[in-house]
């Protein structure tokens, strides 16, 4: 990678951590709800946010929060921003009958 795209990258994180998580209040980097960032030479700036499943309609909010963020950056010029939900959780809650 090189300078510029890692500046960027750098950049797009401080943004996305300006972002809240709404599970627990912290940014979405530092909740370690971002997943897969790439900021590419063609200003394409590629994320997922990776939501709790039983919380998943309350990130749609943050995930157009977080679009939105890194959008107002110079050099962005796309955003595809994927939202999805983590069902781990629920899994590991599934009890066979």
């Amino acid at each position: 990678m090189n300078n510029q795209l890692a500046l960027l990258e750098q950049r797009v994180k401080t943004r996305l951590e300006a972002v809240k998580d709404p599970v627990s209040g912290k940014g979405l980097v530092s909740s370690g709800r971002i997943l897969g960032l790439e900021a590419r030479a063609d200003g394409k700036v590629c994320f997922t946010i990776e939501a709790p499943s039983e919380a998943a309609a309350r990130y749609v909010a943050v995930r157009d929060a977080a679009d939105a963020a890194v959008r107002e950056l110079e050099g962005v010029a796309e955003v595809p921003a994927v939202l999805t939900a983590d069902a781990t959780a629920v899994s590991a809650n599934r009890r066979w009958l």
